[in-house]
């Protein structure tokens, strides 16, 4: 499941809330170019957008993304939304010691550079969404539970 999917879902709840596209931009103060991008399938939004979208259409990240097609409303406050980077930090430090598996082998199985991992372990970045959906995978969790949102 790609984008694809992740956009005929944002569609359908656009259209539940019957709202515009224009309109949800001009709300949430997302750029217009982004959600007719994402309406598209051209890519994932951006951690910060997937916490916007999720906080206003009340909806899990995996059924947004279209990871799940169980429907459940959520509530989400912000200071969760904020403690993403801690939570995916500690849940791959986790993950790096009880599989013993090295920094370089997770940076190679997730198709990132050494860098990029380095920079997630120390909670001074988070990975793009098509990223968090394979380290949710690795981790079989649910991306609210990664992000310490569920």
């Amino acid at each position: 499941m790609g984008s694809t999917k992740f956009a005929e879902r944002l569609k359908e709840l656009l259209d539940w809330e019957n709202v515009s596209g224009y309109n949800f931009a001009k709300m949430t103060g997302i750029p217009l170019k982004s959600v007719h991008n994402w309406l598209r399938g051209v890519y994932y939004p951006s951690y910060k957008a997937l916490c916007i979208l999720t906080e206003y259409f009340n909806v899990s990240s995996d059924y947004l993304l279209g990871l799940t097609d169980v429907y459940e409303e959520r509530k989400f406050s912000k200071d969760n939304a904020e403690n993403g980077q801690r939570a995916l930090s500690g849940y791959l430090q986790e993950y790096l010691r009880n599989n013993a598996c090295s920094r370089y082998q997770l940076a190679k199985n997730l198709g990132v550079g050494q860098t990029t991992m380095e920079r997630w372990l120390q909670e001074g970045s988070m990975p793009e969404t098509a990223i968090l959906i394979r380290i949710a995978e690795l981790l079989d969790m649910s991306i609210d539970d990664l992000l310490n949102r569920g």
